[in-house]
C-alpha cells in the first residue's frame, strides 16, 4: 500500500526520487509522458475535465492514479505527495521550496532543473510559470475546508450545498491564488503544482470518507461513467482498492464501497465546530477567462477599498478561465458557492449580517461590472 505523504515531511531522499522520477517523465514522449497526461485535463485535448459536477472528485481521483502510476512506471517505491496549503507552515511561508527552487541537486550530484518548479508546455513552445498571492490569503481556504469536512453528504444540487460543491470553492480558490497558468483550466495541468494541489483535495475527500461511512451515493451517480476512463464512479469510492492511502489515516480495509470506513484515527479540522453563517452566491457559470469575485460583508460604502485589506472582505470565489477547455458534454448551466462569513462578523464585532456586496476583478486586479460576468447572480442568507 503506497503512503502518500506532505511533500514537506518526505526525507531527502523521498524527495530526490520524486523529483528524479519526476523529472524522467517530464523528458519523456508518447501517450504514457508528462505532456500526454497533463494534456488531458484542458488542452491540447479538451472536453475531459468535469467542474461543478459530481464527477469532479472521481475523475480527478484517478486522473491522480494515472499520473502516479506512470511515476512508478520509473521509479517503483515513487508516491506522489500532497501539499497541505491549509497547515500553519503554508499560511506563514506560502510554497515551500521543493517547488520553488529553480535546480536540485540528483543522486550523481550534479545540478539540474527542478521539474517541480517549472515544465515546458510543448504545444505552446513555452514554460509554465505562477503568480502566486500572499501566504496569509491561504487562512481562507483553511477556513472555507472546515466547512466541507462537516457535511455530510457528498453531492445534492437540491440543497444550498453539499461536501463537493463546498470543497470545489477553495480548489478554484488556489487556483486562482497560484495565478497564471494554474488559474486557466486549460494551462493548469502542466504545472508541478497542479498535482500536489489535487493530492491534497483527494486527501480532504478520503478524510471525509471515512467520517461519513454511510453517505452512499445514489445509483444513478455510483454508475455514472467518468470521462476518459471508461470507469463509474464507483470504481474510485475504495482509494485502497487504487493502491494507496495517506499519512494523516489509519483505516481497516474496507468491507464494501463506502462502510464500514471506520477510521483508528483521523484528525480532520471540523473536530471543532464552529458557529457558521452562510451566504450562497448562486446564478454562477463558467467563463471563458478568470475571474475573482470578493464578498464583502456589513461594508457601509461597497466602493470603497475594494481590497482583500478589507476589514469587511469575507472571501472569494473564482471562476476558473474555461478558455479553449470548455466541455461541451458536461457542466454548462449555473451553479453556487456557499461562503462561512461568520468569522468576519466576530472580527467586526457585528452581531448579525445586514449587507452583502460583491465586486469583480480579472486576472490583471482590475475591477470588471459584476453583471457583465455574472449577470444572474444572486445572494442568499443561511445559517
Amino acid at each position: 500500500m503506497n503512503i502518500r505523504k506532505e511533500i514537506t515531511t518526505l526525507s531527502e531522499n523521498e524527495l530526490l526520487a520524486f523529483q528524479e522520477a519526476f523529472s524522467a517523465l517530464q523528458a519523456g514522449s508518447g501517450p504514457n509522458s508528462y505532456q500526454a497526461i497533463a494534456g488531458l485535463h484542458g488542452l491540447p485535448n479538451p472536453g475531459n475535465c468535469p467542474h461543478h459536477l459530481p464527477e469532479f472528485l472521481p475523475w480527478h481521483r484517478l486522473y491522480l492514479n494515472q499520473l502516479e502510476l506512470a511515476l512508478q512506471s520509473i521509479s517503483p517505491d515513487v508516491t506522489l505527495p500532497y501539499w497541505d496549503w491549509t497547515s500553519d507552515a503554508a499560511i506563514a511561508n506560502g510554497i515551500p521550496p521543493a517547488l520553488t527552487d529553480a535546480a536540485f541537486e540528483d543522486s550523481t550530484g550534479q545540478s539540474r532543473p527542478n521539474p517541480l518548479f517549472r515544465t515546458r508546455i510543448a504545444f505552446q513552445d513555452r514554460w509554465t510559470s505562477r503568480r502566486p498571492g500572499s501566504p496569509s490569503d491561504l487562512n481562507f481556504l483553511a477556513q472555507q475546508v472546515d466547512v466541507a469536512t462537516e457535511i455530510s453528504v457528498f453531492y445534492s444540487p437540491a440543497q444550498s450545498n453539499d461536501f463537493t460543491n463546498a470543497l470545489e470553492l477553495p480548489h478554484d480558490w488556489f487556483h486562482g491564488w497560484a495565478g497564471n497558468d494554474m488559474s486557466q483550466v486549460a494551462f493548469a495541468a502542466y504545472d508541478p503544482i497542479f498535482w500536489l494541489h489535487h493530492c491534497n483535495i483527494d486527501r480532504f475527500w478520503a478524510e471525509w470518507q471515512v467520517q461519513n461511512p454511510a453517505s452512499v451515493l445514489p445509483p444513478d451517480l455510483l454508475n455514472r461513467n467518468l470521462a476518459i476512463y471508461n470507469q463509474p464512479i464507483s470504481s474510485t469510492l475504495d482509494f485502497q482498492a487504487l493502491g494507496y492511502t495517506y499519512d494523516t489515516l489509519q483505516i481497516d480495509a474496507p468491507d464494501d464501497i463506502f462502510h464500514p470506513m471506520a477510521a483508528e484515527s483521523v484528525k480532520l479540522h471540523s473536530e471543532l465546530r464552529k458557529p457558521r453563517l452562510f451566504i450562497t452566491v448562486g446564478g454562477l457559470k463558467m467563463t471563458q477567462q478568470t475571474f475573482e469575485l470578493r464578498v464583502f460583508v456589513n461594508k457601509q460604502d461597497p466602493d470603497d477599498d475594494t481590497s482583500r485589506k478589507n476589514q469587511n472582505f469575507a472571501g472569494s470565489i473564482f471562476l476558473l478561465g474555461m478558455a479553449g477547455a470548455m466541455n461541451p458534454n458536461g457542466f454548462m448551466g449555473e451553479f453556487k458557492r456557499t461562503l462561512d462569513v461568520a468569522p468576519t462578523l466576530a472580527r467586526l464585532g457585528d452581531s448579525k449580517l445586514e449587507s452583502v456586496s460583491i465586486k469583480a476583478f480579472d486576472q490583471d486586479g482590475t475591477e470588471r461590472p459584476l453583471n457583465d460576468i455574472v449577470p444572474n447572480a444572486n445572494i442568499a442568507a443561511t445559517n
